[in-house]
């Protein structure tokens, strides 16, 4: 099934109320009723997120299951069960990216980050990627793993809940095994070096962690693709990458160049406090998710490469990982008004390639 334009044009006008529903109530921290609007407009847009297509792709694998076809899904167990606990599609999108918002939500309180700032920044960087898949829900575990692993007061308790949260996220999609290398390396370079980071270790590590995806490419790739079948060699995959490629255009290429200004807009971010020295400024937890999001910005970069495969899919599918602590290390940098007009920029950017990607769905929707 095929999106329409009609369905698409929903999208952007929850988008749009949206980010205007949050606007009066960046900063503010007590009353919860100005956000609640936009939480709920949020929570919409998540599910009846037509405008990427998965939306049908995923109904039709809720579809599958729920008429026990033969067919080989590449959900991870744990979507079973929440399949079966789903009486409607509706209700399984609410689990899944209802689910990843409530955990969001969460992250940011934990993280003294009020909601009304934490979710403008979120909607104008993130929103739209986060809404079409379901690795989407691994991250949020996770992240929501490493503010846990950070909580001070019974320390030993949080550090072993934070890592249980973390460990726990890989079962909701492969891929998350990148991300929690990357958390393990922010970690270390936040506790032992209090200054920022240290740049042989951020090299040795990179080394180290690019070595080990180069040599699992393959299962990354796979792990990557939403394709229903699991059955699929890595070769009709790469065949099906290539055509998905070519059919982009120009509109499309402009796209995908335009979703990574935000993060390279983040590396400016991160030089400028570490060189005027205000990253001192950042709490250990805040710092752990700055560190994080520079280690896989890195590491994602390097897959603008090619290896021999399509690794620019892999460049982009990373790079989404750097969704929450991009927005995380932002916001806290908005809110407690570290370079507070570098960082309102990034709305501004982040809000004109939402948009743009928004309209180029339209433009290409029945």
């Amino acid at each position: 099934m095929l999106t329409t334009k009609y369905q698409v044009l929903l999208d952007i006008i929850l988008y749009l109320f949206a980010i205007i529903s949050l606007i009066g109530v960046v900063g503010k921290r007590r009353n919860k009723s100005p956000y609640l609007l936009g939480v709920i407009l949020v929570l919409l847009f998540l599910l009846f997120a037509y405008w990427g297509g998965d939306y049908f792709h995923y109904m039709d694998g809720y579809n599958y299951v729920k008429t026990k076809s033969n067919l080989e899904l590449s959900f991870e167990p744990i979507y079973y069960y929440i399949i079966s606990l789903s009486p409607s599609y509706l209700l399984f999108r609410l689990w899944v990216w209802g689910g990843c918002l409530a955990l969001v939500l969460l992250t940011f309180k934990k993280l003294n980050i009020s909601i009304g700032t934490g979710l403008i920044f979120f909607v104008s960087l993130a929103l739209l990627r986060i809404s079409y898949a379901r690795v989407s829900l691994a991250m949020a575990i996770m992240y929501l793993g490493l503010a846990v692993f950070q909580l001070k007061g019974r320390k030993y308790f949080f550090t072993v809940l934070g890592i249980t949260i973390i460990g726990a996220s890989y079962f909701f999609h492969k891929s998350a095994f990148f991300g929690i290398a990357m958390i393990l390396i922010s970690v270390f370079i936040s506790y032992f070096y209090k200054r920022g980071v240290n740049w042989f270790v951020v090299l040795a590590s990179f080394v180290i962690v690019f070595g080990l995806v180069y040599y699992n490419i393959d299962n990354l790739m796979m792990a990557s693709l939403e394709d229903v079948d699991t059955n699929y060699s890595l070769e009709v995959a790469q065949k099906y990458l290539g055509r998905e490629e070519s059919e982009t255009g120009w509109g499309g290429q402009i796209r995908d160049i335009l979703e990574m200004v935000p993060y390279y807009m983040g590396l400016v971010l991160y030089v400028k406090i570490y060189r005027t020295k205000r990253i001192n400024e950042l709490p250990v937890e805040i710092k752990s998710f700055a560190n994080l999001f520079l280690i896989i910005l890195l590491v994602a970069s390097v897959f603008v490469f090619d290896f021999g495969f399509n690794t620019i899919f892999l460049y982009h599918r990373f790079m989404r990982f750097n969704l929450i602590p991009l927005t995380i290390f932002v916001a806290y940098c908005f809110q407690y008004r570290i370079e507070k007009k570098w960082c309102l920029g990034m709305f501004y950017v982040g809000l004109l390639v939402s948009l743009f990607t928004l309209y180029y769905s339209y433009s290409h929707a029945q």
